[in-house]
């Protein structure tokens, strides 16, 4: 829900390039930090929760139209190492069959990798305090939070230069219609210029929903695996009612 849906060539270039300069960056120290012994081990997890956000972000839930991410579970499950590294593949991927432009893969790592980091944090802060369900749920509460933020940081970055579009083409919060900005004198039908203000009210206005959705799939999920596999989100060790 908090990643942009932008066709290429609307955003600004200078925009588009340093998000995928910085991604880069934090991708090859992920890749460095995740290169450890237990590496090998740990590809197919990270294999299996990369196509489970793949699967997840590209079925719309009906009828909110809001798809989940579980960035979260991400971060919980693999860290935040392998976790950016599973946000940059997801992402590459929707690019590629149209789920956003190929210019914003590097904008939309830097929007989800946040939320896995977030995720990862939140979780460890939480987890000793109530069960894991719940510790989670919260995690990706504030995960999306943090997330929607960065977006909303980079639409205003971009808002000046943005070229005219519809704008369900930048909301990132579901597939939806709705309008957020004035028409501009002389723009086609249906255009309209992106107006921040009113794209962060209607991302906070409708994305607090999905974000309660986000949170209660990824407390169910992460309570299961705590029943089942503690080791998979880290709490081999803990011991608390699920």
């Amino acid at each position: 829900m908090t990643h942009l849906h932008v066709p290429d060539g609307v955003l600004p270039v200078w925009l588009w390039l340093s998000g995928a300069a910085l991604a880069a960056a934090i991708i090859a120290v992920a890749s460095r930090i995740a290169s450890g012994p237990d590496f090998r081990r740990r590809l197919p997890v990270l294999s299996m929760t990369a196509a489970f956000m793949i699967v997840a972000m590209s079925i719309p839930v009906i009828p909110a139209a809001y798809h989940v991410q579980l960035a979260a579970v991400a971060g919980i499950i693999l860290g935040p190492a392998l976790g950016m590294i599973a946000a940059f593949i997801v992402n590459l991927l929707l690019a590629l069959v149209g789920h956003g432009g190929i210019t914003t893969v590097g904008l939309n790592t830097l929007i989800v990798g946040s939320e896995v980091v977030a995720g990862w944090a939140f979780f460890r802060l939480f987890r000793a305090a109530v069960a894991p369900g719940v510790a989670a749920g919260a995690a990706a509460f504030l995960a999306m939070v943090i997330g929607a933020v960065i977006m909303i940081g980079v639409v205003a970055l971009a808002s000046p230069q943005a070229r005219t579009l519809h704008l369900h083409e930048m909301l990132a919060v579901g597939e939806t219609e709705h309008h957020a900005a004035q028409p501009e004198p002389g723009a086609g039908p249906g255009y309209e210029n992106l107006s921040t203000s009113r794209f962060a009210a209607l991302v906070v206005g409708l994305g607090a929903v999905g974000w309660l959705l986000e949170a209660l799939v990824t407390g169910l999920i992460v309570r299961f695996a705590a029943g089942v596999k503690p080791d998979l989100v880290g709490l081999a060790a803990v011991h608390e009612p699920v």
